[in-house]
């Protein structure tokens, strides 16, 4: 080093790297998706809409209280059902309600047209 310099004595490393022609560079990850996520968020909105009027509709009854003995609607058998079909059998499961339940079964058999099944919900 010379006594002149007005810079500072520096050291770089430089690292060596081997260029194999044969490597591909690292691709990023997929997500893998199962099912149509804008399909699927309308299916749970629904679930969810269910459970309120279901809890809304059986709130007062005495007989009822325990969440395990409100009615379950499972949204895939409707699904296999034909109109006429859907009302009867939504019929037959809200028959215990004292509280009037035509309001309801109509907003959900209009919500049900258009949705699919869990099980054509998925991506192929």
């Amino acid at each position: 080093m010379a006594t002149g310099d007005s810079h500072p004595a520096q050291v770089t490393f430089l690292a060596v790297e081997k260029q194999d022609d044969n490597v591909t560079p690292k691709k990023l990850g997929k997500l893998t998706v199962k099912y149509n996520r804008k399909e699927l968020q309308r299916r749970i909105k629904l679930e969810e809409w269910i459970d309120a009027q279901i809890q809304e509709l059986y709130q007062s009854q005495e007989d009822l209280r325990d969440e395990a003995a409100e009615p379950d609607i499972e949204i895939d058998d409707l699904l296999d059902l034909s109109f006429e079909e859907q009302k009867s059998r939504l019929q037959d499961i809200l028959q215990d309600c004292t509280r009037p339940t035509e309001e309801f079964m109509a907003e959900l058999l209009e919500r049900l047209k258009g949705l699919r099944k869990i099980s054509d919900l998925q991506h192929k």
